[in-house]
């Protein structure tokens, strides 16, 4: 199950995980699971060592610069070969921080759309976005019907304005 030849899916793991936030680093809210009025936590959910994990993977699979990035400056060497984690922090510094840079995209399969602005800036007050969650779930799952969210000037705006009728639809 982890051959990517095999299983090129495998491939779209860290891409998926990064594409888990929006605004430069909030965690995108699926209904009323994440407190609108917290604070930006970017990196909270990401810095455990299993999905750490999956980011030296996905370099190995890909070169991606930006999952070197992370390995870089969130995971550290560990038992990275010297060769290797050479080559990982050059790829690095061609890279910058991808949840604070993350472009707009689409998470087709968990059914999210997130249109971002002002992707270069470095500050999070500056980003602004919106996602749209059109996946549908049951039970625990958050069948929100077109639920969208609104982030700016740091804060996430907007919270749970999907409908949701017990996942009865119609």
């Amino acid at each position: 199950l982890l051959d990517p030849v095999r299983f090129p899916r495998l491939k779209a793991l860290p891409e998926g995980l990064i594409g888990l936030y929006t605004a430069g680093g909030h965690r995108v809210g699926i209904g009323d699971v994440h407190d609108p009025q917290g604070w930006i936590k970017p990196w909270t959910h990401l810095m455990k060592d299993e999905v750490l994990n999956v980011y030296t993977e996905g370099w190995q699979w890909t070169r991606d610069p930006r999952y070197a990035w992370i390995l870089a400056n969130r995971r550290g060497q560990k038992e990275i070969p010297d060769a290797e984690w050479k080559a990982i922090t050059e790829a690095a510094t061609k890279s910058r921080d991808p949840l604070l840079h993350n472009e707009s995209g689409i998470l087709e399969g968990f059914g999210i759309a997130r249109l971002e602005e002002n992707v270069d800036a470095t500050d999070r007050r500056l980003k602004h976005a919106a996602m749209l969650r059109f996946g549908v779930g049951s039970g625990h799952s958050h069948p929100d019907i077109l639920d969208l969210e609104v982030y700016g000037y740091g804060v996430r705006m907007s919270s749970d304005l999907g409908g949701r009728s017990s996942g009865q639809y119609g």
